[in-house]
């Protein structure tokens, strides 16, 4: 398809409430990954005190935000004196349709840590240990998971 021209208020609206939607779900990852974190540890020391073996890696993936690739288009396009844009279909798929190439990888982090948010449980082997207690599945979240650095972003 050749490119299309959309109007510039309507480009800012769609690009700003993708923004939100990404921060939100950011946040929420942000959220549950703290807990998960506890959790890890906690069961780390749970087995430190039994005298077990205990893995002194880290093993949770630190979630990410992508919100400068908004914020810069957004800006671009305040900045902007032209009220029609013209878009390519790559564009478009991006602004409008929030399809960035960086979108998998944030949904597959984000999935991960909604399956801690709903299982409230993160795997070390031979059980879990949840928020409240120690529970028997055979599931290991955390073997999903494999950065060390646990510094969180700052997200305005």
């Amino acid at each position: 398809m050749q490119n299309i021209k959309v109007r510039k208020a309507d480009l800012l609206t769609k690009l700003k409430d993708n923004r939100k939607t990404h921060k939100e779900n950011y946040d929420k990852a942000v959220e549950v990954y703290k807990k998960a974190l506890v959790v890890y540890l906690q069961k780390m020391l749970a087995r430190a005190e039994k005298g077990k073996k205990v893995t002194q890696y880290i093993d949770l993936v630190t979630p990410t935000h992508n919100l400068a690739e908004y914020d810069r288009i957004i800006a671009m396009l305040e900045m902007t004196i032209e009220e029609e844009i013209e878009l390519t279909e790559a564009e478009f798929t991006q602004y409008v349709l929030d399809n960035w190439t960086w979108k998998g990888t944030f949904a597959l982090n984000t999935l991960s840590y909604s399956n801690f948010a709903r299982t409230g449980s993160v795997g070390l082997s031979e059980g879990e240990v949840s928020g409240n207690s120690v529970i028997g599945s055979g599931e290991n979240y955390a073997s999903l998971f494999k950065i060390t650095d646990i510094n969180i972003q700052d997200a305005e």
